[in-house]
């Protein structure tokens, strides 16, 4: 890029900062949150006018930016796969030890809970969330494996693996099966 058109676009952010931030501002509401979404739609618009011959001459065209980082940082949280752990949980009281600290959860449960009561803990989830559990108490195949048998792709499997495993450890709170900590 020409010193001149380099010039051109440090003019057209100076002028179009303030009224940038303030849309950004108003579209999430947080100060740290607007900067950081205003300074990657900078970057994003010089590298798009790194490509065009044109600047453009509104911040209609840096507005529009704005709102994709945005889009797309929303986006990129909702993906996120949140884990359950074994030591946040209620199943952290003492009369309660995991055979491996590394362990998963329903093994852990396996080992405390009588086969009856681990069954009935079974039983509150949905079909898809008891299939999933029992497919990943199996050694003998892999996750993508896993992944094909519920008809779905390996990330999916593991969402559906979270969500199965945090309403295991909501089961296990109110059945009562491992006592609650401080009881």
């Amino acid at each position: 890029m020409t010193l001149d058109r380099m010039r051109k676009f440090d003019e057209f952010c100076g002028m179009a900062y303030q009224k940038a931030l303030r849309f950004a501002k108003s579209i999430v509401r947080e100060p740290e949150e607007a900067a950081d979404i205003l300074q990657e739609a900078f970057v994003k618009a010089y590298r798009a006018y790194e490509k065009t011959d044109e600047l453009p001459t509104g911040p209609n065209w840096l507005y529009q930016i704005i709102r994709r980082v945005h889009i797309d940082r929303i986006r990129a949280r909702n993906r996120r796969v949140q884990t359950v752990s074994l030591q946040e949980t209620a199943l952290t009281h003492p009369g309660f030890e995991p055979i491996d600290p590394d362990s998963d959860i329903e093994r852990t449960v396996m080992a405390q809970v009588p086969d009856t009561e681990f069954e009935e803990l079974l039983s509150s989830l949905t079909p898809d969330e008891e299939r999933a559990l029992r497919l990943s108490l199996r050694e003998d195949i892999t996750d993508v494996e896993m992944a094909r048998q519920m008809n779905c792709s390996r990330t999916s499997f593991k969402r559906k693996m979270a969500v199965a495993r945090r309403r295991l450890v909501q089961a296990v709170r109110t059945s009562g099966a491992v006592p609650a900590p401080g009881t």
